[in-house]
């Protein structure tokens, strides 16, 4: 049997098999999901026939990349044991797909005012965040839901997240300053 975990504000031990699918939603800025989506609308128009140069370029390394990476992800769906951080491999190949999608809807961007809309969709989602959330990245949950303790009732992250800022809430709670505790991990306190 897998762990304790929180999913959709429900403890259970064997987390259903989209839970990586809210992960990944949580855990995914809203600038590399919008790439994502960009990319995979210009490749179905182009697997119908709308361009296909644009399929034939995407080259056999992407295809292939496409394969391993889907297969891992239905792959850790099965195990009742599932942990938010797991999903990280993911991460590299979302941002090469978000790249390709923007590359490829480069056109659609070419006009001033995009390019503007566009720079400030990546300043309020991608640096801002890298900023607000230093040195602790496992943090970040995407603004689409809120802030991260209201991503916590839907996946509750374990220590290295949200849970030691519930842990230091809870201290502050009852003793009301600062008291001397040991911990093995000072850093997140």
């Amino acid at each position: 049997k897998g762990h304790g975990q929180v999913v959709l504000s429900e403890y259970t031990r064997n987390a259903s098999w989209f839970f990586y699918l809210l992960v990944l939603g949580i855990k995914t800025s809203p600038f590399t999901i919008f790439g994502i989506i960009l990319f995979v609308i210009l490749t179905l128009k182009s697997i119908l026939g709308y361009r296909k140069k644009h399929f034939s370029e995407m080259g056999s390394l992407m295809k292939w990349l496409g394969v391993f990476y889907v297969g891992y992800l239905i792959v850790m769906t099965f195990p009742s044991k599932k942990i938010d951080r797991y999903m990280d491999p993911e991460y590299p190949f979302l941002a090469l797909v978000a790249v390709v999608g923007f590359y490829r809807a480069s056109s659609i961007f070419s006009k001033h005012y995009a390019k503007i809309l566009i720079s400030i969709f990546f300043v309020f989602t991608i640096l801002y965040p890298l900023y607000k959330y230093f040195p602790y990245y496992f943090t970040y949950t995407s603004p689409l839901f809120g802030s991260p303790n209201s991503a916590n009732r839907i996946i509750a992250q374990k220590s290295f997240g949200i849970g030691i800022q519930n842990v230091r809430d809870l201290i502050l709670a009852k003793y009301r300053h600062f008291p001397r505790l040991g911990f093995i991990d000072t850093k997140p306190m």
